[in-house]
């Protein structure tokens, strides 16, 4: 995750993605299951504490890096924990998840996804995404619920 020169620091999660192997409703070939912000609901910007609502949603496998960084969760950090860390409801595809980026900030962020350690990231995003549509070829057509774990940001 980065500090930028601005000294915020953001992070990208893949929490929402569901990992392979949880009983899912069937979908199309070669798609995966996510959560998505319900935003009738709980419309962004999220205020930290702020209950979130989400929909089970599926879509086609990323095939490329920058596929992949447009379904990743923005998180910022908001205090000095390693679990201190908001998600806004935002994703990197949303025009709002870095706008207020100055624009040697948007260098910073820009080369830090261009790292190594973050091309790996997402190359593992695409990976969990594959392996999950390919589970899901012999999804049973129910879903069972559960809570999802707490949002953990990537360490990259």
């Amino acid at each position: 995750m980065p500090t930028l020169p601005s000294g915020r620091v953001l992070a990208i999660s893949k929490q929402h993605i569901l990992p392979p192997g949880i009983v899912t409703f069937k979908c199309p070939e070669g798609h995966f299951w996510f959560q998505q912000l319900d935003r009738k609901i709980c419309p962004p910007p999220l205020k930290p504490n702020e209950d979130v609502f989400c929909d089970f949603v599926h879509a086609r496998c990323p095939t490329t890096r920058n596929e992949a960084l447009e379904l990743l969760h923005v998180l910022e950090r908001t205090g000095p924990g390693p679990d201190d860390f908001h998600w806004k409801g935002y994703t990197l595809a949303d025009p709002e998840a870095l706008a207020d980026l100055t624009p040697e900030d948007r260098a910073a962020w820009d080369a830090w996804v261009a790292e190594p350690k973050a091309a790996a990231f997402l190359d593992e995003v695409i990976a969990q995404c594959k392996v999950q549509a390919e589970s899901n070829r012999s999804n049973p057509g129910y879903m069972v619920f559960g809570s999802m774990p707490p949002v953990e940001p990537n360490e990259g």
